[in-house]
């Protein structure tokens, strides 16, 4: 069986070989030469390529005679392939075929058309001219060659017209563009421009106080009858007729006081006893602070006051409960003191000032917003609110905050939970008096508190919010009978909204 497999291996091999050299010998064309032997010439260059394709695959490269012409320019500049004029076009075909195309011819070689020379400009030495200089055998004349323009020394120049005549032909006086005055707000004079090292040397020395307006040049300035220097040295003054923003809140709180139906100062008794001092732990005042008759508590606008006093717990880390009957009185003391002379002109003022519309919810809403949002002063826990901190008392971390309200006040001393130890400075006048104290509350000292005594609930709103709008977190001047003094507010803000976080005098 091995025998077999060979043989027959042995015969296919064969059968191959065969059918490959019948197939090569009908792919080779008659050879002209008889030797079927390729000759080279000794003059043949090596290098010189073909213009036709290569053989097909089984043919030999035949030899052909270097007949084609010299035209190789002798020069060294770089010859470039150019198509003949006359003549057929270029076949690509086997030189092995007998049957050569006639209209054939070689290329040509051509010398390039050197291109022209253009002078090189230098962009850095060389004026300004045109952007493709002359030829450097014909230079033009100096007639024809453009005025080199002068730099312009835009720091120690002075102005004048940006682009000069040229010095052959400058132009007539009579021509020249006049000089638009310019406002000096350094020297308030309509002056032309001046330098601006100088410039800035008078407006620092101007600020100082220390230098008084340059003297202009009188060729170059210009006076204006109808209108007025302009003054830049200290604050505008009001025009006559017109008031600051701080004369405005004195007069209106002035108006407000004389507004307030509600005062209850006739039926109150202070008795301010000892002066004493922050850092004092002695208590110069043994007895109460006040003595109030029962009918100061039938003031409508008091009287809804003391039914928020238990709305609220004195821990400002405990979250407070917000009930349906809660936001009922909260709403009648609302009501209750917008319709009072004292909210009404506080409302005309705001609309007066542009801060609130004409609606009358608008400023009930506001109100609310501002004095009765439940808040969170640290910890996650909703427990404070503006109401409760400026007209009640709140604890956190064994510190008093608030109480900033006679009546809550005289309520807690009453329990014996509010302890006056003496004043600090008070002012009196006809409807009620201005108190800065040392008390104790639970126990807890607080060096230094501020009260409005015998001033109704809706004057201290009154005043409260007007400052927390117009004089948000700074001292908003205010004025009690001719006497002056401050109100301070601080907001804080909780989603999105303000609220105020706390309110009191300072005197």
């Amino acid at each position: 069986m091995a025998v077999n497999l060979n043989y027959i291996t042995s015969l296919f091999i064969a059968l191959c070989l065969l059918v490959i050299n019948i197939y090569c010998a009908d792919l080779l064309p008659s050879n002209p030469n008889p030797n079927n032997s390729v000759q080279f010439k000794p003059n043949q260059d090596a290098s010189h390529s073909s213009t036709t394709p290569w053989p097909e695959l089984g043919q030999r490269r035949p030899y052909r005679p270097n007949n084609m012409p010299n035209n190789m320019p002798s020069s060294s500049t770089p010859p470039t392939w150019v198509r003949p004029v006359q003549g057929g076009t270029r076949d690509f075909v086997n030189p092995l075929i007998k049957n050569v195309p006639t209209n054939y011819s070689a290329p040509v070689w051509v010398r390039p058309t050197p291109p022209s020379t253009q002078p090189i400009r230098d962009f850095v030495s060389s004026p300004k001219t045109n952007l493709v200089g002359p030829n450097p055998t014909t230079p033009k004349s100096p007639t024809q060659m453009a005025p080199i323009q002068p730099n312009r020394d835009f720091v120690s120049s002075p102005r004048t017209n940006a682009i000069a005549p040229g010095p052959t032909t400058p132009k007539p006086t009579s021509s020249l563009k006049q000089t638009e005055p310019k406002i000096d707000f350094v020297n308030s004079k309509f002056t032309t421009a001046k330098p601006i090292q100088t410039a800035i040397r008078d407006f620092v020395l101007n600020e100082r106080g220390t230098v008084k307006p340059a003297v202009q040049n009188p060729k170059q300035s210009v006076t204006s009858t109808t209108q007025k220097p302009i003054s830049s040295s200290g604050p505008t003054t009001p025009k006559a007729g017109k008031i600051s923003e701080d004369d405005e809140l004195r007069e209106f709180s002035e108006t407000l006081w004389k507004k307030d139906v509600n005062s209850a100062l006739k039926y109150i008794t202070i008795n301010y006893q000892g002066k004493t001092r922050s850092s004092s732990s002695k208590d110069e005042a043994p007895e109460p602070l006040f003595t109030i008759h029962p009918d100061a508590f039938k003031i409508p606008s008091i009287e809804k006051l003391l039914l928020l006093h238990n709305n609220y717990i004195l821990d400002s880390s405990q979250n407070e409960v917000y009930t349906a009957q809660e936001k009922i009185e909260e709403n009648n003391f609302l009501d209750t003191i917008l319709s009072t002379p004292v909210m009404q002109h506080t409302r005309n003022f705001l609309i007066k000032k542009g801060k609130l519309s004409r609606d009358p919810k608008q400023f009930k809403d506001l109100l609310k917003q501002y004095w009765f949002n439940m808040y969170s002063r640290g910890g996650g826990r909703i427990g404070s609110s503006g109401f409760e901190h400026v007209f009640l008392a709140e604890i956190k971390n064994d510190a008093v905050s608030g109480l900033h309200n006679w009546i809550f006040f005289n309520q807690e001393e009453k329990k014996n939970k509010a302890n006056y130890l003496g004043y600090m400075k008070k002012i009196e006048f006809d409807k009620g008096a201005l108190l800065k104290y040392h008390f104790k509350f639970h126990n807890i000292d607080k060096p230094v508190g501020t009260l409005f005594i015998g001033s109704s609930p809706e004057l201290e709103i009154a005043l409260y919010s007007t400052c927390f709008i117009l004089r948000p977190d700074d001292a908003c001047p205010v004025r009690a009978a001719g006497n002056n003094y401050a109100i301070r507010t601080h907001s804080y803000r909780y989603r999105g909204k303000n609220m105020i976080g706390s309110a009191y005098l300072e005197i």
